[in-house]
């Protein structure tokens, strides 16, 4: 019998497999759905990816013909619901297991040969229900999620593990609360395990996936789980998914240092992070990841990816600290009305282009917006410069002369920028508490406190 806590283990350390004695693929449609059944097994790549083997020996529909375009490819074409299939299954410890959205390769063959085929296919998520008996108290909602990875937690709690001869301490773990939630972050040597408790209205797999982006920005690196439990008091389910490693992004993307932090700056961040965005993947959280993945590659990717974000972060959450010129959006729209008025003056391609210049004047311009946050929050005008230069140079850019002086350049204005973006998050949030800071000149790392609106530098390390 494979225990929940054998699953667990195997699941993260990437060497998961699971015999299942009746599978079947059913076809997600209303009407005569293809299905595939037999004996299978789930299993784990050495990459951590889950796949499905499935041996079957014929498909239950007796038309082939019909159904042999379900699988084929269809180049430039959008994958219909038609295509995808559903996962039902049982393993040898009659637990049940599920699945949706399943695309089969277009290598099978309908009708099969004569002595079966073997169908491996890649799940991104699956569902394992192992109790329908009471696991938590009446009314209460437990999901602890596992992320495989190293990340240091600032902790400001104990983690006690007894066995028969002696009783082990661990300094590695950080309780808070935030509204009617309780949350415990506990990491461990090879995984990051989160707990969040509390009634089943206020619990959600949303928020648990809200508080490890919060986590995964506090630290610059991508968080995701690879297993989520979830106890209530009438079940207790499990969900795997095909997750991303905890890899660390470039260490300047970090805002609190995994060894020296306190554990109240986590607890600040996080909290303030949630009240900040109500949703997970947030546009800011999606524009942090577009620089995070970015930064893997190339460095002008990487230059392109830090300045449009710093672009539309301003745009979407601070377009409203500068208003627009009043009088001079009043004598524009005079000016619109005329033009628009006129039927001989101007030709029809010059009215559009003179219209579109004047409506475009109303709005304030990026680069005044950005100067005018630099100013709000006490910063150096090396900052919006180096935005601007850096956006210029690689979002229309006229030529890319590689030579290492442009390189170091190029490479300082990047720096730059990511402060700026890290900087534009503490704001947002109202963040109060200790971060820290790279310089971009020499990379030593500062120690910096944020009062809500205001910053102050307290030491160098």
């Amino acid at each position: 019998m494979l225990h929940i806590e054998e699953i667990r283990k195997s699941l993260l350390s990437q060497s998961f497999e699971l015999d299942l004695y009746q599978v079947k693929l059913i076809q997600q449609c209303n009407q005569e759905p293809l299905s595939f059944s037999g004996a299978g097994r789930l299993y784990q790549t050495k990459k951590g990816d889950l796949r499905l083997k499935l041996y079957c020996q014929y498909p239950e529909l007796p038309d082939f013909g019909k159904k042999r375009s379900i699988i084929e490819n269809q180049p430039a074409k959008i994958i219909s619901a038609d295509r995808l299939f559903k996962l039902e299954s049982i393993d040898t410890d009659m637990h049940h297991w599920f699945s949706e959205n399943i695309l089969l390769a277009p290598t099978i063959k309908i009708p099969p040969h004569p002595i079966g085929e073997v169908i491996d296919v890649g799940i991104d998520t699956i569902k394992c229900v192992f109790s329908e008996s009471a696991s938590a108290k009446e009314g209460r909602r437990v999901l602890r999620v596992f992320c495989p990875g190293h990340c240091k937690i600032p902790a400001n709690a104990l983690e006690v593990i007894k066995n028969e001869y002696h009783e082990t301490r661990y300094w590695n773990t950080c309780k808070f609360s935030w509204e009617q939630c309780s949350i415990t972050v506990r990491h461990k040597d090879d995984h990051i395990k989160a707990t969040l408790s509390g009634n089943k209205n206020d619990v959600s797999i949303e928020l648990i996936r809200r508080i490890l982006e919060a986590i995964s920005v506090a630290f610059g690196k991508n968080l995701d789980w690879r297993l989520l439990e979830e106890k209530n008091d009438s079940c207790h389910v499990l969900y795997v998914q095909n997750a991303t490693s905890c890899k660390s992004s470039i260490s300047r993307s970090a805002i609190l240092h995994e060894r020296y932090s306190e554990a109240n700056d986590l607890i600040e961040f996080v909290s303030k992070y949630l009240y900040a965005f109500s949703s997970s993947r947030e546009d800011f959280y999606c524009y942090w990841m577009f620089t995070t993945k970015c930064c893997d590659f190339m460095f002008e990717a990487h230059a392109v990816a830090i300045s449009t974000s710093i672009e539309g972060v301003f745009k979407k959450y601070l377009s409203d600290i500068v208003k627009a010129d009043q009088d001079l959006c009043a004598e524009l729209d005079e000016a619109i009305s005329s033009i628009q008025g006129t039927e001989k003056v101007y030709s029809e391609r010059v009215k559009n282009i003179l219209l579109s210049s004047l409506k475009y004047s109303k709005n304030v311009k990026e680069k005044t917006i950005v100067y005018e946050f630099i100013d709000r929050v006490n910063l150096s005008e090396q900052y919006a410069k180096n935005w601007s230069e850096l956006r210029n140079k690689f979002v229309h850019p006229k030529s890319i002369v590689r030579d290492n002086k442009k390189l170091h350049k190029s490479l300082n204005r990047i720096s730059f920028c990511q402060i700026l973006f890290n900087i534009l998050l503490l704001y947002l949030i109202d963040f109060n508490g200790k971060y820290i800071e790279y310089c971009p000149q020499t990379g030593k790392r500062k120690s910096l406190i944020f009062f809500g609106r205001r910053r102050l530098d307290i030491q160098t390390t």
